[in-house]
């Protein structure tokens, strides 16, 4: 099935059990997300994708204080990787936003986004996970540190 969504701001298309995101120029990021999520009902899971922000605010750690400050970049963002998760804790849905991004000429690592301007686009792909089951036991299997074979 690939069904095709509008929303305000984004575009998307639901291929299985997962969506292909575009936000649009000019969007909040976090606003269009919020959106996206609640208009699919989406209650956990999680989401990768890449594009460009211009102006954005970020919780970034400093390696001289050990401290995480936020920091407000100005100007255009090139986001390597947009990546985060979706969760539901007390019937609130909660976001993590994280991202790795170049600007002017530095590279950021694994940032918690709070607020950003979309430029132009930016693409996701969205993994719901309501419709996994996730199973844990409490049985660990250590693997034999003795055992030097290799079949």
């Amino acid at each position: 099935m690939n069904e095709k969504l509008i929303g305000n701001n984004w575009q998307a298309r639901k291929v299985e059990n997962n969506y292909i995101v575009i936000f649009d120029d000019k969007a909040e990021i976090k606003d269009v997300l919020m959106d996206f999520i609640s208009n699919r009902g989406i209650k956990k899971g999680h989401f990768s994708g890449i594009g460009f922000l211009k102006n954005a605010v970020l919780n970034c750690f400093d390696s001289i204080t050990g401290k995480y400050t936020d920091k407000e970049f100005k100007g255009l963002i090139i986001a390597f990787d947009i990546f985060g998760s979706i969760l539901q804790l007390e019937n609130q849905i909660s976001i993590d936003l994280r991202m790795t991004f170049k600007f002017n000429d530095e590279i950021f690592y694994d940032n918690h986004l709070l607020k950003g301007k979309v430029y132009e686009k930016i693409e996701m792909i969205f993994y719901s996970a309501d419709t996994q089951k996730v199973i844990f036991t409490n049985k660990i299997s250590l693997p034999d540190i003795n055992d030097f074979s290799y079949n």
